[in-house]
């Protein structure tokens, strides 16, 4: 049944063993960081941040998300992919530790850079 539905708007075979793990797990990956964009405000503002604080935040993770794209693109020419994938994977794993070991909302102003790395698509973009 979900195969005929999917016929429909893909042809037969466009998804082999490789792209049905890519996409899995970037569901799953989504899933969890999609999360994080509305309780991180909230957990960011219990860290004594005002407003213009998690803005500031908010604004580091996205500059680092968008300095991180072009340069992955040559990294992905330059080095095996795999590498550079397993590379942003190993800068995102202590991300969710060092959120919750911040006492102050100054402690997370790394850790949003390094969220942004990962959460550019760099691991992801990397694979296609």
């Amino acid at each position: 049944m979900v195969s005929a539905a999917w016929s429909r708007f893909l042809p037969l075979g466009t998804f082999n063993q490789d792209l049905k793990l890519i996409f899995i797990s970037n569901f799953i990956g989504a899933f969890g960081d999609g999360l994080y964009a509305y309780i991180l405000p909230l957990y960011i503002r219990g860290l004594a941040a005002s407003s213009t604080d998690v803005g500031f935040l908010f604004s580091i993770f996205i500059l680092s998300t968008a300095l991180t794209i072009i340069p992955g693109g040559f990294a992905a020419d330059r080095f095996d992919r795999k590498k550079v994938m397993i590379l942003g994977w190993m800068i995102w794993v202590p991300l969710p530790l060092m959120f919750s070991f911040a006492t102050h909302w100054t402690q997370l102003i790394p850790v949003m850079g390094l969220y942004g790395f990962f959460i550019s698509g760099l691991p992801q973009a990397l694979t296609l």
